[in-house]
């Protein structure tokens, strides 16, 4: 799974057009290694190195097709630097690993977050107009103070005051520093409050959703994404390829079923090899599905997607999805995502000196949990989640999510590309998920399976 606190959707689609030096730099190795390398090992080389469009999401006019230029969304940056190795020039080398965490450290530095406001303590403005009498009663459960602010008064209960000074400055005890008169909290318990900061406490409603049904509903526009969305996945260029040989070799060899499928050189269709690969690598074309699908006749076409859609189902079974989905009885999803946080069981905040606290750096940088979960027991795996240096520590999230939650057409694409063994559930912007378990496993510390949660939370993503 991707990392924890992961980056909002306006975020992961920004891009970064790739430098013309840089592209010049990429297509002379692509050029060097293409003649010594399988053409499927250099993929991130190509894409750095070409401006050709291909049709990716985003806008237009930021695709490379009218600008001559090519570009790396942060979605992708984030995906090739997990499955690349830096001293890899046939991915691009530590150049393009550079490049792609500058794409990922610019989108975010760029990003504006509004914090969830926390909730707002009881409290009433003095009317101008009305008299406030004192309680007169020394046992009375409710007190009044004036708060001076901006030269106007707020009247807050006794009780609002308790909460908002335990909150902030909850003791520690014992008291291991003689300067202060309380200790710091650990990072766990300020992530706690930041929990409690944009969530609160609570268990999801039962849901009556039907997830097969929801499933058979987004299948169709999930498989478009799919076909027409994901063509450098390398997933899909090898079922294209087999695609394309499955259809080849159902003409065997008949001349005409050859003219009806497939736009040939005549000498072809007379005499026809074993199979349709030969051709592709010969044209260039095996790894590229647009050139590919050119071979195809309209017809061809119609009967390539046809059997594309029968690998989209089969790699969407690889790992059960959606039958092996957990459910509980009140009709929710099983999720869980592991997260990578820094010190946790620290006082400290090494390397963000900008923050005063663990809570201040966790409530200016993020608004909620993330979109990328598992729905598989034992998955919840992060990665992407080194950017905290020696200090990482891994923390497991278990909870539950409404099926209505779900973006079922992302989700069903992501199920089906190269990285599927995640198993992902991607959940809708603006859902609420209840986290009923937090486990700490800390690399430093060795405090494997502290939990940190007492009772189930609503956690917005």
């Amino acid at each position: 799974m991707a990392l924890f606190l992961e980056d909002s959707q306006k975020v992961t689609r920004r891009k970064a057009a790739v430098p013309l030096k840089d592209r010049q730099y990429y297509s002379a190795w692509y050029n060097a290694l293409e003649k010594v390398m399988p053409k499927n090992n250099l993929k991130n080389l190509k894409s750095l190195a070409s401006t050709k469009n291909y049709n990716k999401k985003g806008d237009d006019n930021l695709n490379g097709k009218e600008q001559n230029t090519s570009y790396v969304s942060v979605e992708d940056a984030k995906k090739r630097m997990q499955r690349m190795n830096p001293n890899d020039i046939s991915q691009g080398g530590q150049k393009a690993y550079n490049f792609y965490k500058k794409t990922i450290e610019r989108a975010r530095s760029q990003a504006e977050v509004s914090p969830i406001e926390p909730p707002k303590p009881t409290a009433s403005v003095k009317p101008s107009n009305v008299n406030i009498t004192k309680q007169s009663t020394p046992t009375a459960k409710i007190k009044s103070e004036e708060v001076e602010r901006n030269d106007k008064k707020v009247y807050m209960t006794e009780e609002s005051i308790k909460r908002l000074c335990e909150y902030y400055t909850q003791l520690n005890i014992p008291f291991n520093d003689p300067s202060k008169s309380y200790d710091d909290k650990q990072n766990y318990e300020h992530f706690i409050d930041w929990l409690e900061y944009v969530g609160k406490y609570g268990q999801l409603p039962p849901s009556k959703a039907d997830v097969s049904a929801l499933v058979r509903a987004a299948f169709k526009d999930g498989f478009q994404y799919y076909l027409y969305d994901d063509l450098e996945d390398d997933n899909f260029i090898y079922n294209a390829r087999s695609a394309m040989n499955d259809l080849f070799n159902e003409c065997d060899g008949d001349e005409d079923y050859l003219r009806l499928y497939f736009n040939l050189p005549e000498e072809w269709y007379t005499n026809p090899p074993d199979n349709i690969t030969d051709y592709l690598e010969e044209m260039g074309w095996d790894n590229d599905v647009i050139e590919m699908k050119n071979v195809l006749t309209d017809e061809g076409g119609e009967k390539f997607n046809s059997k594309m859609e029968d690998y989209f189902k089969e790699s969407l079974e690889s790992y059960g999805f959606p039958d092996k989905m957990t459910r509980d009885e009140r009709g929710l999803i099983y999720v869980e995502r592991e997260i990578i946080l820094p010190d946790i069981f620290s006082t400290e905040v090494r390397n963000f000196s900008e923050h005063k606290n663990y809570f201040d750096l966790l409530r200016n940088s993020y608004k909620g949990s993330g979109p990328c979960w598992t729905w598989a027991v034992g998955h919840g795996e992060a990665y992407c989640g080194h950017s905290f240096g020696q200090s990482n520590t891994a923390v497991l999230l278990r909870g539950w999510v409404d099926p209505m939650s779900v973006d079922w057409v992302e989700t069903l694409h992501r199920n089906a590309y190269s990285l599927n063994e995640e198993r992902e559930l991607y959940l809708k912007e603006g859902c609420v998920i209840e986290i009923d378990e937090v486990v700490v496993n800390d690399y430093n510390y060795k405090l494997n399976g502290k939990h940190i949660l007492n009772k189930p939370m609503l956690i917005p993503i």
